[in-house]
């Protein structure tokens, strides 16, 4: 069992988190495989209420389910079995199959990758479509919504690229994104985790000047001459490229959070093996959550402002009732092969003789 669940946990941390944080450790019990948050793991200001983390946990779950039947193991979840533990985010009953089965959507788990490469704009196909209508159908306490107006895409892709700006004039939010990103290819595959710049997409000319804006006092001169709004100005045209956006749009529960990130999880597995491409374009939503927590937040009245105002259309564009939020956007299209994938750390695993 030990051998069986380490080669199972190696191929299901292919989950994607939060600038690749993988927020997760393990403990296996007799027939028991807990699965246990690490909140310090993720990017504090938009991992509100470890949200991020959460969503991340249902995609690693999803992987599990997914691979299971392939090592001959039944699984079985219940989420959030301790009411005064919420670092213990499932509980996983293991049990033998009697025939061994491979899902089809397992081989695409290590080859899913977020790519940030513009997308061509035509329509999906009804077989592509397919795909995340039998998502939405499987995941029924969701709500999930089509964005297909070149129009609404357009100010998608605005309100969207205005996170990044924010980010190059807010210390904090930058100190903590550059702190997490991997510049070579050598520190990538020591790290683990991080965002790996190659995986950015950039043009050289861009990575120069992405590389001189992780030191602050030189953000800080840039934003001065108004660079931020440039840099959001051309991410705008980016964002607002591909097929569809999809919103998955849910009650602000923990719970709800993890059953998002199963789901977003098994259609972008959907679109990996019809060679369709997915970019997450959700920082807003955890933005604005941040910001509306006074406890909390770190942000001027300023940026504040326009976080809340943003967010706001965003609702409307989206059509997002009150009580519920923004759990997940993709952009969704033919954008090619990513440019760079993001190494994994061996999974943290405790065993424990019952």
């Amino acid at each position: 069992m030990k051998e069986t669940i380490k080669k199972l946990l190696a191929r299901a941390v292919f989950a994607p988190s939060g600038e690749n944080s993988q927020p997760w450790r393990f403990r296996l019990q007799g027939d028991k495989l807990y699965i246990y948050n690490l909140p310090h793991r993720d990017n504090p200001v938009y991992n509100y209420r470890q949200r991020g983390s959460y969503f991340a946990h249902g995609a690693l779950i999803q992987n599990i389910l997914l691979l299971a039947p392939e090592y001959g193991l039944r699984v079985e979840s219940i989420l959030f079995p301790d009411p005064n533990n919420e670092d213990l985010v499932a509980e996983l009953s293991i049990s033998a199959l009697e025939i061994k089965q491979t899902d089809p959507l397992s081989d695409f788990i290590e080859k899913r990758a977020t790519n940030r490469k513009p997308y061509d704009n035509k329509l999906l196909t009804e077989e592509e479509s397919k795909i995340i209508s039998a998502v939405s159908d499987k995941f029924t306490d969701l709500e999930f919504k089509i964005i297909i107006e070149e129009e609404a895409k357009k100010k998608i892709g605005h309100l969207a690229s205005s996170c990044d700006r924010m980010m190059l004039e807010h210390k904090p939010l930058h100190n903590s994104i550059f702190a997490n990103i991997c510049w070579n290819e050598k520190e990538e595959k020591n790290k683990r985790t991080g965002l790996y710049i190659k995986a950015m997409a950039l043009k050289p000319p861009q990575e120069i000047v992405f590389r001189l804006l992780r030191y602050w006092p030189i953000a800080s001169l840039f934003k001065k001459i108004g660079f931020p709004k440039v840099v959001a100005k051309e991410n705008a045209k980016l964002y607002s490229t591909g097929s569809i956006f999809l919103a998955v749009v849910v009650k602000p529960e923990k719970e709800i959070f993890v059953r998002a990130g199963q789901a977003i999880q098994l259609l972008w597995l959907g679109l990996t093996r019809k060679g369709l491409s997915a970019h997450p374009l959700a920082a807003l939503a955890y933005l604005a959550a941040h910001v509306n927590d006074e406890a909390v937040n770190t942000f001027g009245a300023e940026h504040v402002k326009e976080i809340k105002k943003n967010y706001s259309q965003l609702e409307e564009i989206v059509g997002i009732k009150p009580g519920k939020t923004l759990a997940m956007m993709l952009r969704i299209g033919y954008g090619g092969e990513a440019p760079a994938t993001s190494s994994r750390l061996e999974p943290e695993i405790e065993f424990i003789e019952s």
